[in-house]
């Protein structure tokens, strides 16, 4: 078979390993070779990352409008300390 990696691998003392020219392969392959080391570096990062501004507005009010509701549930109205005796007097002296 032309172009093809002896049997011993890349690591093998083989002509082909040394970058000797076999078939019609031998001569792009080490343009393969850099290719795909490049494609393998392209793999190992991320996308790049496209926000919309109108989407960030929509999200903050989303999570102001939770924040509010969550105030508003969580709410415990101030305790005063309330004379009811005092108002029971001040209705009767309404009434009169």
């Amino acid at each position: 078979m032309q172009g093809v990696v002896a049997k011993g691998g890349w690591n093998s003392g083989s002509s082909a390993a040394m970058g000797m020219r076999i078939g019609k392969f031998s001569e792009i392959s080490w343009e393969m070779v850099k290719n795909n080391l490049f494609l393998r570096s392209l793999k190992n990062t991320r996308m790049a990352i496209t926000r919309y501004k109108r989407k960030a507005r929509k999200d903050k009010a989303k999570a102001a409008v939770r924040r509010q509701t969550l105030k508003n549930q969580n709410f415990q109205p101030v305790i005063k300390n309330v004379d009811v005796e005092k108002i029971k007097e001040e209705f009767k002296a309404k009434k009169k």
